[in-house]
């Protein structure tokens, strides 16, 4: 019931109360007053006197009481609202005001501060790396920073969804579980991903809470560099153990022949020579690559950029591998621009373009062509093409000025074995070969790859391959353009 009906009942009540009370002790008045107390007219004229004194007083108090009520409504959905005072207020009504302007107030500071928290909170864990992932006691998701988003593909309608929902993985749901029945911090590795995988570290904690586990907090730590790291380095001492052991085995077998007596015979001695020899030659392209590898990872290693016709370049390799080539007949063909030139470090890209050149004719079957060709495209158009490639290693970071440059694409073309889709990737790694047999038979050390990307890594550039089984490759490489060097360069 409104509050001005009430006062006008209770004023009412009261009026009739008052007379009643009168009548009782009135003491010794004459009869007339008495009766006229009793009079059941008057009484209803007080009775209404009485009620429309409370009505009106009733509605000079619930003008202003409903004004502050709206006001508070007001502010609880977040608009600005405004005291007013009223005309006649009560002292009483004017605390009150008072009292929900500063209850106001302090509620919005407190709101304010906990939104400005929350947004930091949210900007701090987003620009977190790892995946933080946070349930509450059900396991209902709660909270999610970018990265995990990003690594699961999630969207915001995953709040409050079930946590097996947003990562579909067992390992960590056991783990979160596990941590709401009270288990402790529990840790595991998972591995996600349908191509290359991508290993993650996950540690799984409680969150304590007045009546147990209110909660659990995970963590994603991305492991996928260490563990290709570590495998590399595993990968690394097993082939540089194996690749030292073969010629060394065969160079002390042929000593000990030669020293048993084999040196009274002339034709058995020059053999056991020739393959020491042979041998000792391959120990020393093997150190020398690793030397060059070494050099090239080094972070003492700087380079001495000129410019250079692409021309030289590719001349330079062709005769490097022209004995070979013929010895095979294989055709190296060039289609290279007049004039076409590169801001690079001859010396380096003069090595890598041998070694691309070097093993497209040790993988081409007899008969077969390579073919050396280059030529100039923007920076922009170069980058969406070697996008495209079956791989390509990622684009380097350019300043707005080089971004506008244009840049030399070389490609060495082979009609050979090709490589297996799913060992594109790796050809780049130290030691790794598709055929290890046929490598090791053709001479090769399994290093003329890594040096080629170290080398283009260097000039802040990139490498690619197009490649399909048994109908060729191609691999290239991008330099930055540059303008004509002088002719005798």
């Amino acid at each position: 019931m409104r509050l001005h009906w009430q006062l006008a009942m209770g004023g009412a009540v009261l009026a009739v109360g008052v007379l009643l009370l009168c009548h009782l002790y009135a003491g010794p008045v004459g009869d007339g007053v008495r009766n006229r107390l009793t009079d059941p007219l008057f009484i209803l004229c007080a009775a209404l006197a009485g009620g429309g004194g409370g009505l009106a007083m009733g509605v000079v108090l619930a003008r202003p009481l409903r004004r502050a009520a709206d006001t508070v409504r007001t502010m609880a959905d977040g608009g600005p609202g405004a005291w007013t005072t009223p005309r006649l207020p009560p002292t009483e009504l004017l605390e009150l005001q008072r009292a929900l302007g500063e209850l106001h107030a302090r509620q919005g500071r407190d709101t304010s501060e906990l939104r400005g928290e929350i947004e930091r909170l949210e900007v701090i864990l987003d620009s977190i790396t790892e995946g933080i992932l946070v349930t509450d006691g059900d396991g209902r998701v709660l909270m999610a920073n970018r990265a995990l988003r990003d690594l699961y593909g999630l969207t915001r309608p995953f709040l409050g969804r079930r946590m097996v929902e947003a990562v579909r993985n067992a390992d960590v749901s056991d783990a979160v579980e596990g941590a709401l029945a009270g288990r402790g911090p529990t840790s595991c590795e998972i591995s996600e991903g349908t191509g290359p995988p991508r290993y993650l570290d996950v540690h799984t904690a409680p969150i304590p809470g007045p009546e147990g586990v209110s909660g659990t907090v995970t963590v994603f730590y991305e492991v996928t560099h260490t563990r290709r790291l570590e495998r590399m380095r595993e990968d690394f001492v097993a082939n540089v153990s194996h690749e030292l052991r073969t010629p060394l085995t065969a160079i002390k077998g042929c000593a000990e022949t030669l020293a048993d007596g084999a040196l009274g015979d002339p034709a058995a001695a020059r053999r056991f020579v020739d393959v020491i020899a042979n041998h000792a030659d391959r120990l020393t392209i093997l150190l020398n690559d690793l030397l060059d590898l070494a050099r090239l990872e080094s972070e003492q290693t700087t380079l001495e950029p000129t410019e250079t016709r692409v021309a030289r370049l590719v001349e330079t390799a062709r005769d490097a591998v022209s004995k070979v080539a013929a010895d095979k007949g294989i055709r190296l063909e060039a289609a290279v621009p007049d004039g076409l030139a590169a801001r690079c470090d001859r010396r380096l890209i003069e090595q890598a373009l041998i070694n691309l050149v070097d093993n497209a004719v040790k993988y081409t079957s007899e008969g077969g062509t390579v073919r050396i060709s280059a030529r100039r495209l923007p920076r922009a158009r170069a980058g969406a093409e070697l996008d495209g490639r079956g791989w390509s290693s990622p684009s380097a970071k350019r300043t707005d000025g080089e971004v506008n440059l244009d840049a030399v694409v070389i490609e060495v073309a082979d009609t050979g074995i090709g490589i297996p889709s799913d060992e594109v990737e790796r050809v780049f790694e130290r030691f790794y070969r598709v055929d290890k047999g046929r490598s090791r038979v053709l001479g090769g050390t399994g290093l003329g790859l890594a040096i080629v990307r170290h080398a283009l890594e260097l000039h802040g550039e990139r490498v690619f391959v197009d490649t399909e089984l048994g109908r060729g490759s191609t691999f290239g490489f991008t330099l930055a353009a540059g303008p004509d060097p002088p002719p005798d360069r």
